[in-house]
């Protein structure tokens, strides 16, 4: 299976597409400029097939985030979610973390924690990750450095656990 991880920016948008399997295979890595986002994605899906996507939402708090970026985020990726799913692929728009997550059992975990299992993991957490599943075995292909990037290829590699489980919710 062929998954899709998407980390809108407020000027560039970082995406990865992973192929699960033993090991798992990074296919593409990259960011690019928010304008060129859609057409991007379209080059991406003719020479990779994902079923599912992980789009990230924007935390409602964040402290270095302004009110009108922050809805420029918004209507990303949502513009980002429903383009996908036009195009027959399963999409989900998730946080990174969830703060209450740990407090209260109705509150959704974030991908990241979902990913790493971790209170409040951040981008190196996802990079450490990443690292040692590569050095493991469980992971092939190059990782980046860069923040943005690191969070599309853990979205993709977490798209496959939040389609399982949203088929075992149904």
């Amino acid at each position: 299976m062929i998954t899709l991880g998407i980390d809108p920016g407020r000027y560039k948008s970082a995406y990865a597409l992973i192929q699960h399997g033993a090991p798992n295979k990074i296919l593409a890595v990259g960011s690019v400029r928010n304008e060129e986002v859609l057409q991007t994605l379209k080059e991406q899906l003719s020479l990779h097939r994902p079923r599912v996507a992980l789009v990230e939402r924007p935390f409602k708090r964040k402290k270095h985030i302004n009110g009108e970026d922050l809805a420029y985020l918004f209507n990303l990726s949502s513009q980002i979610q429903n383009w996908l799913t036009a195009r027959g692929i399963k999409t989900f728009a998730i946080q990174a973390s969830h703060p209450k997550a740990w407090i209260d059992e109705e509150a959704p975990l974030g991908w990241r924690q979902i990913l790493t299992g971790l209170r409040y993991p951040n981008e190196q957490d996802i990079w450490h990750y990443l690292f040692n599943l590569k050095k493991q075995g469980g992971l092939v292909g190059y990782i980046p450095r860069n923040e943005n990037r690191v969070d599309a290829l853990g979205m993709a590699l977490c798209a496959r656990e939040v389609g399982r489980e949203s088929q075992q919710a149904a």
